[in-house]
């Protein structure tokens, strides 16, 4: 599983379009949230691309979000108490 990072370069792209939202007129704003989902879905192929190549698993509906994870916790092992203690 890949490790995620996040570079000062990131930060300071976040920060300013933040910046550029919160200056926007009320009209647009809608139109410019929309931007960093349009810019995802161009330079890496979007979620159908990501469940092709495996790295998630599946595009749940957000209306059936909490029934997802209520199933997925219900399916989980029901195992306690394996825990080690951690070396410090």
């Amino acid at each position: 599983m890949p490790e995620s990072t996040c570079t000062l370069a990131g930060l300071r792209g976040h920060h300013a379009w933040q910046a550029r939202l919160a200056a926007a007129p009320a009209e647009r704003r809608h139109e410019l949230e929309a931007e960093p989902a349009a810019e995802h879905e161009r330079e890496s192929g979007g979620l159908t691309t990501a469940v092709e190549l495996g790295v998630i698993d599946e595009i749940i509906d957000p209306d059936k979000t909490r029934q997802a994870l209520a199933d997925a916790i219900a399916s989980a092992d029901q195992v306690r108490g394996q825990h080690g203690n951690i070396a410090l």
